[in-house]
């Protein structure tokens, strides 16, 4: 196994997942454009038990085919979630597909923090990503996550900040 691994040839998925997660949160439509097939499809689930929140719509059955759909999902996404940011916590790869578990946080487009985790799989074929899925695993929302000793409240706003730190204001 060890060597089939090392025989396979350099896996595209983990650099193209880490180059797409950095699109998404950067809001970066022709990075994207260019690591994903114009047929991409897009799937969005949540899994049993997970309670309702805000923006339910962007979440919890999603259906998206082609790059004009990506399009319109990612600016209702930004739309609703103004501040996100997509984090990779963990990856594992087979070559052509990588399962990700991803944190999403930010505030929403009411102002309430939030942070969602998704187990997702991107997949991969001849350089472009032509599909991704996502089941997301839990969802908090609230003021009382700014309160949270384990974690920094400015992280829910680092979407609003540009590269020198300063806050950006919000494009129309």
């Amino acid at each position: 196994m060890e060597n089939e691994k090392a025989q396979r040839p350099n896996d595209p998925a983990p650099e193209i997942v880490a180059e797409v997660l950095e699109a998404v949160s950067h809001r970066s439509w022709d990075q994207l454009d260019a690591l994903a097939d114009p047929d991409i499809e897009l799937l969005v689930s949540a899994r049993a038990g997970v309670p309702s929140s805000p923006n339910e719509h962007i979440w919890r059955s999603v259906r998206v085919h082609g790059a004009d759909e990506l399009h319109s999902y990612l600016g209702n996404l930004y739309e609703a979630l103004p501040s996100l940011t997509l984090v990779a916590r963990r990856c594992r790869d087979d070559g052509s597909c990588a399962d990700v578990s991803t944190e999403f946080s930010g505030v929403n487009n009411s102002g309430v923090p939030f942070d969602a985790f998704a187990e997702m799989k991107f997949c991969v074929i001849d350089g472009k990503l032509v599909r991704v899925t996502a089941e997301v695993v839990r969802v908090s929302f609230g003021a009382a996550l700014l309160m949270d000793p384990d974690q920094h409240p400015r992280r829910y706003f680092e979407g609003f900040f540009g590269a020198d730190g300063r806050i950006d204001p919000p494009s129309s």
